[in-house]
């Protein structure tokens, strides 16, 4: 597991960011809306969860730490996930 720790701003706007991209999917609990998220959350952020990690963490702060340690498993850097976090809220 990677040692790189995400500074607490980064947590953050991760958070927000969830928030806006689940709020139209609205997670039923179901096999379909959690597929629909992974798929999402793969092309946004090049992670791969499973359907039952993200049925499993749900809320936009559960979301955000299995992204976060998906991506430092995948030997990602902080700095690289905010840089990403940077561009996406930027194209808002």
């Amino acid at each position: 597991m990677a040692t790189d720790q995400r500074p607490p701003e980064v947590h953050t706007a991760l958070r927000g960011l969830l928030a806006e991209m689940i709020g139209p999917i609205a997670i039923r609990g179901d096999a379909e809306a959690a597929a629909e998220l992974t798929d999402m959350l793969r092309a946004v952020f090049g992670v791969d969860l499973t359907a039952e990690q993200v049925l499993g963490s749900p809320s936009p702060g559960g979301l955000a730490d299995a992204i976060e340690a998906a991506w430092f498993e995948a030997g990602g850097t902080a700095e690289e996930l905010s840089e990403r976090l940077s561009a996406l809220i930027e194209d808002d």
